[in-house]
């Protein structure tokens, strides 16, 4: 059982597969290195989906998608 071996490697125990093999994973691992503002606007933020970063920064969810909307996606706000 996947979600078994999962659980039971420390910071995966959420269930989701976030298999560094998957294809998907693959390509947001790729867009959040090279285009940070997209991955924050066309995954984390729009879906919630923010497991690359979560794993690169070591936060939790909340923390990603705060950091998301108030540091990568406010640049093109004036200060």
């Amino acid at each position: 059982d996947n979600d078994a071996i999962m659980s039971a490697v420390p910071g995966f125990s959420s269930g989701v597969n976030r298999s560094v093999s998957s294809p998907l994973r693959r390509k947001d691992k790729r867009m959040a290195e090279n285009d940070p503002m997209r991955y924050c606007a066309d995954r984390c933020v729009a879906t919630g989906n923010c497991d690359v970063f979560e794993d690169m920064f070591e936060m939790g969810p909340d923390e990603v998608i705060k950091f998301c909307k108030e540091c990568v996606l406010s640049e093109d706000e004036e200060p």
